[in-house]
């Protein structure tokens, strides 16, 4: 439900992604990245099916995933996805 209203109106992926997530934290607590990204990136891409977004959420579809450390946001902690096609 969060993420449906982020995909509305987006054509259905064909071919080949590379997911990117970027981890905006709330404060500087040494937080472990995958405790976050790692979770957060499941629920996304099965969401991303389910909207219809991405026809499947394995490696013929997203072949590919990184993450990074974006720093504190107090007034906005966040995981950003940035979707590439590849083709």
């Amino acid at each position: 439900e969060v993420v449906k209203p982020q995909l509305d109106g987006l054509d259905q992926v064909e071919g080949k992604i590379h997911c990117h997530y970027e981890f905006y934290a709330a404060r500087n607590n040494g937080p472990d990245l995958d405790n976050f990204v790692g979770g957060a990136k499941k629920f996304f891409q099965d969401a991303m099916v389910e909207c219809g977004f991405l026809p499947e959420d394995n490696v013929n579809v997203i072949c590919s995933n990184s993450e990074k450390y974006m720093g504190i946001d107090r007034n906005n902690p966040r995981i950003v996805c940035k979707i590439q096609v590849l083709g």
